[in-house]
């Protein structure tokens, strides 16, 4: 959820950024608007003036809008040529942005495809593992079973009579070793 909440953030700042170049003057405006932000409008009427230098090319579009002569470009201001730099700034950064927000809707499907794919191994690996474990319980408690019954135990060489207790298979114990002269109990 997080991550289509990121891609639809981002496109979002796309579609904002293509709504600021708007306010950028430049007669074929709706080329590059067109180019690098499909999902935004072009405008009604053709601006007058450009910031771009005539055949200047922007993220491989041309700006073909200036037909003003060297001389005319010459005459703009200071501010201008700030304008003009934080415009093609402007359009690079939006250029970008369009490519990062369809790289990461490409990693969110493969992400989302991976993790699906990792669930399901682990989900498997899981009900395989639980069956096995389900198995061993079933044999425990088979086993318990039978030795509250008394019965011995598949494996077990000593046979378990109600009347032997752990205490007193010890206590056979010490009197064993006391007959072969051996005290175990203060061994």
């Amino acid at each position: 959820v997080r991550l289509s909440e990121m891609c639809g953030q981002l496109s979002a700042k796309v579609s904002l950024l293509a709504t600021r170049l708007e306010g950028v003057d430049c007669p074929d405006k709706a080329q590059v608007v067109d180019a690098l932000a499909p999902h935004a409008d072009a405008p009604t009427t053709p601006p007058t003036t450009c910031f771009f230098a005539p055949g200047e090319v922007v993220d491989s579009v041309p700006t073909s809008c200036c037909a003003e002569t060297p001389e005319a470009s010459t005459t703009t201001s200071v501010v201008d040529e700030g304008e003009s730099t934080s415009a093609r700034d402007f359009l690079v950064a939006l250029k970008q942005m369009e490519t990062e927000v369809a790289l990461l809707a490409k990693a969110v499907m493969s992400n989302q495809r991976e993790m699906t794919d990792r669930i399901g191994e682990e989900r498997s690996v899981r009900r395989a593992a639980e069956a096995v474990l389900d198995a061993r319980i079933k044999t425990v408690e088979h086993q318990v079973k039978r030795r509250s019954n008394g019965g011995s135990i598949p494996g077990d060489s000593r046979v378990h009579s109600p009347a032997l207790t752990p205490a007193s298979s010890r206590a056979n114990l010490g009197l064993q070793g006391a007959r072969h002269g051996v005290d175990r109990r203060t061994s």
